[in-house]
């Protein structure tokens, strides 16, 4: 299964985002899809401005996991705040 992807760039086409959670992406794939570390998603999480959204579930034993509604709405601002 493949993921729903927002670029964040300046571009004028529609992106998709879905009105409902449809999957769950873990520390790994976040990391992955921001091309950073999984310490560096906590560090998002603790910025004043425009914190990256806290897990929706931190199960024990195993990567936390987020909703996709949750990083498509975070990219969106952070696509906005880009463009100030």
């Amino acid at each position: 299964m493949q993921a729903n992807v927002i670029s964040i760039t300046h571009s004028t086409q529609t992106t998709y985002k879905p009105q409902s959670v449809e999957r769950y992406f873990t520390s790994i794939e976040l990391a992955q899809r921001f091309n950073c570390s999984v310490r560096t998603l906590d560090r998002w999480q603790k910025r004043d401005k425009n914190p990256m959204p806290t897990p929706t579930f931190r199960p024990s034993g195993t990567h936390n996991l987020w909703a996709d509604l949750a990083i498509y709405e975070w990219e969106t601002r952070m696509a906005v705040e880009a463009k100030k």
